[in-house]
Formats: C-alpha cells, structure tokens, sequence
C-alpha cells in the first residue's frame, strides 16, 4: 500500500455514470435486492460497468465487499480516464485502488484478442479468453450468465443502463469477473475488454462483425482479497460511495 488506506480512499475522486440500474424514488432506489440471500446459489450482478459472478459458497459479507470494492475502483478510474481508448491507464487506476484497500494483484496481462474465422463474434471472445486465463470451471457460469443477459429484451432497463454505460457507436469497454472463496480465502479473476470498431454496436456482449472491421484487446487479472485489511476500511469505502451506489448494482436472474 502506498499510504494509510483511509486517506488515501477519502482523497479519491469518483464519478458516477449517467445511467443507473435503478430509479430513485423520493431519495430511495427502488428495486433493491438484497445481496444477504443464497449463498448457496451462483450469483451474478451488473456493477458498474462490470458483471461479477459469484460462484456458490461465496459468503453474503464477501459478494458485498466485492462488489463495493471493484464499484470504487471503477468510479475512481473512471473519473480520471473515460475515454475507452484509455484502456491501459483505466487499468493502472483501478488496480491501484484495489492495491490500497486491501487486494493483491495476482495477475494483470494485456493481450490482442483475434479472431479464427472471417467472423469475429464477442461472446466466443469472452468464453475464450476465460478458459484460457483462468480454467474452464469458469466457463459454465459465465455462459449461464450470458445466455441470461441475451433472454433480456433490448427494452430492458437494466441492459438499457448497461449499454449506454459501457460503449458508444463504435468503441466501448467492459469486465466479466468471477468469483469464488475457499475456506474462507476469496479470489477474484476479471477479464476485460475493449472493442473499437467500424460497425455499430448494439449488445456489446453480443457484438459480431467482420474480422477486418473489429479491433478487441482484453485484460485478464486475478486478485485476491486480504480481508483483515478490507475490514478495516469497509466502512470508509461504504461512507465514500454513499447511497447513490445502490442505484448501480443489480442483481441478474441466473
């Protein structure tokens, strides 16, 4: 860490997109759901710009920290680099987050994604990168996740909110994380990507185009969570975040 972990989240500067998952209702967000329940089922949550997917056995205070954790480190990279052609420099701001509130960063590569065939199609990408970097155990989740996100009518707000929040035309940039705790460690592996790109973007996780058309560059990293630490700041970051965080954190029916 590079200092004491309370200053240093007090000092930080965050900025909230302008598209939430829930609407506020006379100061409340409505349509709350409670990260206290099933533990024993897979889990899975819009964050941000994130989807984080909790494998099951993964504590209720864990999911939260986790979520609460990597939705700071979002809004801080983002105040200071929103343009997703700033990829690498978003990196740098969110791992250093991470770092100061108790993660250690494991792993943190960048790579080109390419394409096989004349078609590039988003979701093999993600699928691929995800064995790759980090097991096939988390293939099935991430796929249960996605064919999920693809039954959502275009209409939904959520994916609504998702869209807006994560790409523009041409260019945009997401993370898929998974999560998992064993006797009582928990480890987080995220793999990110940004996409520039001659054709029109609609459901960026679904994205299909020409090879020649489509640039894709992905970030696969994996941390692990010191929770004495985190423990000592969970406060801090709650108070930091404030209330207007509930509007961007949603649960997803898996």
């Amino acid at each position: 860490m590079q200092q004491d972990p309370k200053s240093y989240i007090a000092a930080l500067q965050l900025s909230f997109p302008e598209n939430a998952y829930k609407r506020i209702v006379r100061g409340v967000p409505t349509e709350i759901e409670s990260v206290e329940e099933d533990s024993d089922k897979d889990k899975a949550y819009f964050d941000n710009k994130s989807i984080v997917s909790f494998v099951a056995g993964v504590s209720p205070e864990n999911r939260q920290d986790i979520l609460d954790s990597t939705l700071l480190a979002q809004l801080a990279a983002g105040h200071l680099y929103p343009n997703p052609q700033d990829l690498k420099l978003w990196y740098e701001k969110y791992t250093e987050v991470l770092r100061n509130i108790g993660w250690t960063i494991q792993l943190n590569e960048f790579s080109e994604v390419s394409s096989s065939g004349s078609l590039f199609e988003m979701k093999n990408a993600i699928l691929g990168i995800v064995s790759a970097a980090f097991g096939g155990n988390y293939v099935a989740i991430v796929t249960n996740v996605l064919d999920a996100l693809k039954s959502l009518s275009d209409s939904d707000s959520k994916i609504v909110a998702f869209e807006k929040n994560t790409h523009s035309l041409g260019k945009g940039t997401f993370q898929l994380a998974m999560v998992e705790e064993v006797n009582g460690a928990v480890a987080l592996h995220m793999a990110g990507f940004i996409i520039s790109t001659s054709s029109e973007v609609k459901r960026i996780l679904f994205f299909s185009s020409k090879k020649e058309k489509a640039t894709v560059s992905s970030n696969s990293m994996a941390c692990a969570l010191n929770k004495e630490t985190y423990a000592t700041v969970r406060n801090t970051v709650k108070q930091k975040l404030g209330d207007k965080a509930q509007q961007y954190i949603a649960e997803i029916t898996i």
